[in-house]
Formats: structure tokens, C-alpha cells, sequence
């Protein structure tokens, strides 16, 4: 009887909603239920303070503006007395080093090559004297005086198999609509809030046969604000010496050696960035690419070549002038990737497809409600960011299923990221 009622309620549901809808509801879920099965609840007595050394880690580049208030905040920190707060600059002219010395800060000696967010970040780590490292970047702060010890408790006290705890970003209260969106939206995606949970592979089981949702959160790991036992760290080679994404290599390492990765959704850092448009079509590309490469994935791009996609994008952007502020200057970069000089006017299978990505994503940011009152300039603004985020992901899918349709892009398009 209760299977029979079962049964009726969610036919009557799918009549009600569709089937497509349905279908793609019931694919959530289930996508939800698997990636659920590698998280372990955590509950926690949070002892008085941490006892240990924290080493506190900072790459800086031309942050004497940022650099005083995240270096302010780490100081009115409570329950962590050992702390040791260290910065390796890349060259800055603006005082940045004078400026962090004075505060107390540990500057470290230059490592004599070009900064690389995994090997510089490791060659600093190199110096340390905590038992914990904390990850931190210059252009963000702690949201509270108990933001650090609520990162390191479930490390210091979870037992040697947890290997790091990732915090959470909050946008900063001057960041624009795209970029509230895309903070928050990385944890909407994983499913995470502001529970803490620890993360780990299930015995038996190898990673390559976990589903992207669940080796996406066995890998998060975000060393704008985390913690790291130091010990592992050194095991585990520290980061690579990679363009991006070099903290979730890292924690594809540990989840395939059996560590466990936290992630505390109460120690809140606040960072965000304001970008233009190229940017994100940079960011996405570069971001998707390694994406694609880390987890094994093997994308089917709706697009056949480079060209097709950019005209697509260019008619989309054409066909669409009253919501872009400036039509021209949103083809600019999307013209000054493709092969031959000539527009054809032709349209593509892609432009629905097209069209079908940008209203989801849309929609998506809506149910933020982040829209409401917005101004027209602001709401071009963020239709543009979000098609140019949109052209990087397909640009990588398309490179991804065909490595020729892609060969040839300039070397700033994956640079300066």
C-alpha cells in the first residue's frame, strides 16, 4: 500500500511539473544521495584553545591596500596564542614587504623564479615551524575573532586521518551581482551550508568510480582560506607546480591516499573579486580545462570548431544589443580569437544551445534574489560576465573533445589569471 501510494504521488508530480522536469529532479537527487555517501557528519567539544604552533601563510604581490586588514584580523584571532604569521612577496613596489614586517609579519626570502600559485605557496611552507598550516591570501580577511579557531578545531581534534579543513568565502560588501553569485555558488553546487563535514573515500572503493559530484567534494580543498597538517603536507609533496587549481590536485592526493578533508562552514573569510568580462572568459576557460583534466571527465561540445562557437557567441551578443551595454566592446575579445579576420553570417545548432545556458544560469543568480532593484547598467554588466564565463566553459569543452579546434590560442588568453 505505501509503495502504491508512493508511486501515485510522484506520478502525480511528474504530470504536474513535466517529464523532463521531472527526470532532471530525480537526477539531482540521486546525484545528491551519492555524493552524501562519502560525508561524515562532525560534531565536536571545542577545547579551550589550540595548543600548537600555527603557521600562517601568505603570498603577496602589491598588497600594501589589502594586506594591513587581513594581517589586522589574524591578530584579534582568540584561542590560538602560537601563532606565527609569515609572507613571501613576488616583487612588490608599494611597500607591501616594509609594511608586513612592521606589522610583526615573518617575511621570507625570495625564491629567485616567477611566482607559481602551487610551488611558491610550497616553498613557503618550507619555512614554517607550526604543526598546522594555514593558507591565506592577502586580499582577504576573517570574518570574526573565533574565524581561525573554528578551522583548526576539527583539525586538531578529528585524529590523525584528517589531513585539512577547508573554510568558506563570503563576497565582500562592495562585490557586484556576478561575483556574489559565483562565491556562494560553489557550495550551492556542493551541496555544502554551514555544517561542518568531513569528507573521505569509502573502503573498497577507488575514486575513478565515484561520481563528479562526490569527487568533486572528496577534492574540495581552497587554500584562499584552509588549514593543512603540516606533517602531510611534506608527505604529500605539497602543491604542484600547476597555473590553477593547485589546492584541488592536492586534495585528490590526500582522498586517493584514504586522508580525510574537512570542510567548516562556520569559519568564514571574506574575498571576492569585482573582474571584467575577459577575465572570466580567461578564468572559466583555464578553470573548466583543468576541471576537465583533474577529474578524467570526457566533455561532447555541441561545437564543431574555434569559429562556430565564436560567431555563435558574436550573433548571440548581436542579435541580444539592448542587453549589452556596449556591443562592440563585448565582441572585442570574442573577435580577437578567431582564425580569420571575416565574420560569417551564419547561424549554428549552438545558438539554442547557447541561449538555453545563459537563461539557466540567469535564473540561477535570480533565485538568489540578488536582481532585486538592480540598476540597467548593472544588469548589462552581468549579462555580459555571464555569456564570457559561458564562451570560457565551452571553449574548454570544445578543446577537450577535440584538442586541434582549439590549438593556436594566445599565450595571454591562458596567462594573468
Amino acid at each position: 500500500m505505501r509503495l502504491k501510494l508512493k508511486s501515485l504521488i510522484c506520478s502525480s508530480i511528474q504530470a504536474g511539473i513535466g517529464s523532463k522536469r521531472w527526470y532532471t529532479i530525480r537526477k539531482k537527487v540521486k546525484t545528491w544521495q551519492l555524493a552524501r555517501q562519502i560525508s561524515l557528519a562532525y560534531r565536536f567539544v571545542e577545547p579551550s584553545e589550540i595548543r600548537d604552533q600555527v603557521s600562517i601563510i601568505i603570498p603577496t604581490y602589491q598588497g600594501a591596500k589589502e594586506l594591513p586588514r587581513c594581517i589586522r584580523s589574524l591578530k584579534v584571532q582568540k584561542g590560538v596564542p602560537k601563532l606565527e604569521i609569515m609572507v613571501y612577496d613576488s616583487g612588490s613596489t608599494d611597500g607591501t614587504v616594509e609594511l608586513a614586517s612592521k606589522m610583526g609579519a615573518r617575511v621570507l626570502p625570495p625564491e629567485g623564479k616567477p611566482f607559481n600559485h602551487g610551488r611558491s605557496r610550497t616553498y613557503a611552507a618550507s619555512f614554517s615551524r607550526g604543526k598546522y598550516l594555514v593558507f591565506l591570501v592577502q586580499d582577504a580577511y576573517l570574518k570574526t575573532e573565533e574565524t581561525l579557531m573554528q578551522l583548526l578545531t576539527p583539525l586538531a581534534t578529528g585524529g590523525e586521518s584528517v589531513a585539512a579543513v577547508t573554510g568558506r568565502q563570503v563576497p565582500a560588501p562592495d562585490a557586484d551581482i556576478f561575483a556574489q553569485w559565483q562565491v556562494t555558488g560553489t557550495y550551492r553546487s556542493l551541496f555544502l551550508d554551514d555544517e561542518t563535514v568531513f569528507h573521505r573515500l569509502p573502503d573498497g572503493t577507488e575514486y575513478a568510480a565515484c561520481s563528479l559530484l562526490a569527487r568533486r567534494r572528496l577534492s574540495f580543498l581552497d587554500n584562499v582560506f584552509c588549514a593543512i597538517r603540516k606533517e602531510v603536507f611534506s608527505e604529500c609533496g605539497g602543491f604542484p607546480e600547476i597555473t590553477i587549481s593547485e589546492d584541488t590536485w592536492f586534495a585528490t592526493v590526500l582522498a586517493k591516499k584514504g586522508y580525510q578533508i574537512g570542510y567548516c562552514g562556520t569559519a568564514e573569510v571574506v574575498h571576492s573579486h569585482t573582474r571584467s568580462a575577459a577575465y572570466f572568459l580567461r578564468r572559466y576557460y583555464v578553470g573548466y580545462k583543468t576541471q576537465l583534466e583533474l577529474y578524467g571527465e570526457k566533455s561532447h561540445s555541441v561545437f564543431h570548431s574555434l569559429n562556430e562557437l565564436l560567431f555563435t557567441y558574436i550573433q548571440f551578443i548581436k542579435a541580444n544589443s539592448d542587453f549589452f551595454s556596449n556591443t562592440s566592446k563585448a565582441t572585442a575579445p570574442l573577435q580577437e580569437l578567431l582564425r580569420e579576420p571575416e565574420e560569417q553570417e551564419q547561424c549554428y545548432e549552438g545558438y539554442d544551445f547557447l541561449q538555453t545556458q545563459f537563461e539557466m544560469t540567469l535564473q540561477d543568480i535570480e533565485s538568489t534574489n540578488l536582481l532585486e532593484g538592480i540598476e540597467k547598467k548593472d544588469l548589462q554588466s552581468l549579462y555580459t560576465k555571464i555569456l564570457f564565463s559561458l564562451a570560457g566553459k565551452h571553449i574548454a569543452e570544445l578543446g577537450n573533445a577535440n584538442p586541434e579546434a582549439v590549438r593556436g590560442l594566445p599565450n595571454h588568453f591562458i596567462t594573468g589569471i
